[in-house]
C-alpha cells in the first residue's frame, strides 16, 4: 500500500490542476504496475470516479505503450516503475 500513497504523491506534483485531462494515459502508464483493484483505488482517490469505473477501463485499455510525455512527467516526480 506504500507504493500506492507514493504514487499518489508523484501524481499530484506531476499534475497539480488535477488528473482528468490525463485519465487515460494514466491507465496505460501505471496499469502494469499495480493490480486492477489497486490502480482503481488510486485513481479514484485522485479523480472522484467510481472504482468499478475505472476497473472496467483499465480492463478495456488496450494500449501496448505508455505515453511518454505522461511517464516523463511521473518520473521527474519522483515515482519509481515496479
Amino acid at each position: 500500500m506504500e507504493k500506492v500513497y507514493a504514487t499518489i504523491e508523484c501524481i499530484k506534483k506531476a499534475f497539480p490542476e488535477g488528473i482528468d485531462h490525463v485519465y487515460f494515459e494514466l491507465i496505460a502508464c501505471l496499469k502494469s504496475d499495480f493490480t486492477e483493484q489497486n490502480l482503481a483505488a488510486l485513481l479514484s482517490y485522485l479523480c472522484g470516479k467510481e472504482p468499478l469505473v475505472i476497473i472496467r477501463d483499465i480492463q478495456n485499455d488496450e494500449s501496448e505503450t505508455k505515453p511518454q510525455k505522461i511517464m516523463e512527467a511521473l518520473l521527474q516526480s519522483g515515482y519509481h516503475c515496479a
